[in-house]
């Protein structure tokens, strides 16, 4: 975390501190009563199907398959727009040709992103151009996944409902990128969430990263 001097005097968060969320896994106050073996993730609202182990998914690059189509677009509009939102704000960066450098739209470099997205292999095999015209025109419909609109950490979480949807948009964003914000390394966090949720050691500790990030 770190502090922006200025005349305003806003503190900014990184959105890294999503990966030191480990430092907090010895902490014992907030506690979510659901202590368990094995951790399955919180139902995203607005999506279609539950996807118990994002993390897992995430870990093995098939955080988009087995989902519904209405479903990733959702997930690939807006961890292309909290990444855009993170650049700006902890790294002051303005995408070209986005809503950050004064376009109407964000379209032309959520267009990249899927062109990595592809390049990756990250995307679903069903995947073809006329998905894509399907999830571009998602973009520009109005919806509350939209290229046009800004979209933050707290936005995020209020609309899915999770504490955790932003780190997990955060880590595809970061596999699209190949780099997290900031140049920040996701890789150890990923890694030990997605062991919590196959039970791993840690796995009844899973609780305890409910602390505010």
């Amino acid at each position: 975390m770190f502090q922006v001097q200025d005349n305003s005097k806003i503190r900014l968060e990184s959105p890294q501190r999503d990966l030191r969320n480990q430092r907090l896994l010895g902490a014992s106050a907030n506690l979510n009563p659901e202590h368990s073996n094995t951790y399955s993730a919180a139902r995203l609202k607005d999506l279609e199907q539950h996807i118990p182990n994002p993390f897992t998914k995430l870990d093995q690059g098939t955080y988009l398959h087995d989902r519904p189509d209405k479903d990733v677009y959702k997930l690939l509009i807006d961890s292309f727009r909290i990444r855009q939102d993170d650049d700006l704000n902890f790294e002051s960066k303005k995408s070209p040709g986005s809503i950050y450098s004064g376009a109407s739209s964000s379209l032309v470099p959520f267009r990249e992103f899927l062109s990595k997205a592809s390049s990756r292999k990250l995307l679903p095999a069903w995947w073809n151009a006329e998905k894509q015209g399907q999830c571009e025109a998602l973009g520009e419909s109005g919806a509350w996944n939209d290229l046009r609109k800004k979209v933050g950490k707290q936005e995020v979480i209020d609309h899915y409902g999770d504490q955790k949807a932003p780190m997990q948009l955060r880590m595809f964003a970061e596999a699209v990128y190949g780099v997290g914000s900031m140049g920040q390394d996701g890789t150890s966090m990923r890694k030990m969430l997605a062991q919590m949720e196959q039970g791993g050691p840690q796995g009844g500790m899973m609780s305890m990263l409910n602390l505010a990030r």
